[in-house]
């Protein structure tokens, strides 16, 4: 039978509605959802939301659903009931051990990908023998004069047209475009909502990456991810292990 149109894409409202259920909740990875690529499938109460693609006859959610728990049931279960009814397969891509039963008494199959690495911030340090290399990038990134900074939120929009050259030099180098889903793209309106940590020399930014924060905007974030990361095919080696263990710090 003939598909099913897709559902509309995301309106501002929904966008704004989805990052702060994402603020609310330990998650800062679903700020992906701020890209404005995905469909989005909301709880009754509108305190949960799922996001999804389709390619194909597939309909892909990215990640577990995101909100109270006791949410995540009947957002699975309506998706996946949402996907066969027009002819499509559900499946999610990208999800925690957390609600692994839940979707196995949906009726699907596990599929290990990889795994996902998480750094305990408070206490991470870079003194004792495990973080030699990272001294040694944080001290010669110094001795060469570069500086590190966070660039809060408010000024992120005058911050993008410095951030462009950098971004579009890093596509060039890697013959590549910009890719979606599971991953931000260089989308103004997308960075514009998150802090961007970025790395100078003496004359200009030579790398910068995009934050996605989860927790209380008012107060600190209770988990921060790197999204988007690019620099300049000129900038020093060990550019980016500089930017990190800063980031981290």
């Amino acid at each position: 039978r003939p598909a099913a149109p897709p559902p509309p894409l995301p309106d501002a409202a929904q966008l704004a509605q989805a990052q702060a259920i994402v603020r609310a909740h330990d998650s800062a990875d679903a700020g992906l959802v701020l890209t404005g690529d995905k469909h989005l499938l909301f709880s009754p109460a509108g305190d949960a939301f799922l996001m999804y693609g389709r390619q194909g006859r597939s309909w892909i959610a990215l990640f577990d659903p995101v909100g109270p728990y006791e949410a995540w049931p009947d957002l699975v279960w309506t998706f996946l009931e949402r996907a066969r009814d027009a002819g499509a397969r559900g499946c999610f891509y990208q999800v925690g051990p957390e609600a692994l039963p839940l979707y196995l008494d949906a009726g699907l199959r596990l599929f290990k990908l990889g795994e996902y690495a998480s750094v305990p911030l408070p206490g991470f340090s870079l003194q004792g023998r495990r973080r030699g290399s990272l001294r040694t990038a944080v001290n010669r990134a110094e001795r060469a004069g570069l500086r590190f900074e966070i660039v809060d939120t408010p000024q992120v929009p005058a911050l993008l047209p410095a951030l462009q050259p950098v971004s579009d030099a890093w596509l060039a180098q890697h013959r590549t475009a910009e890719k979606r889903f599971s991953i931000g793209a260089f989308d103004p309106a997308y960075l514009a909502r998150n802090p961007i940590a970025v790395v100078r020399d003496e004359t200009r930014i030579i790398a910068f990456a995009s934050l996605l924060l989860a927790g209380d905007p008012a107060g600190e974030a209770s988990e921060a991810s790197i999204d988007l990361m690019r620099h300049l095919p000129d900038a020093p080696p060990g550019t980016m292990d500089f930017l990190f263990a800063r980031l981290l710090q």
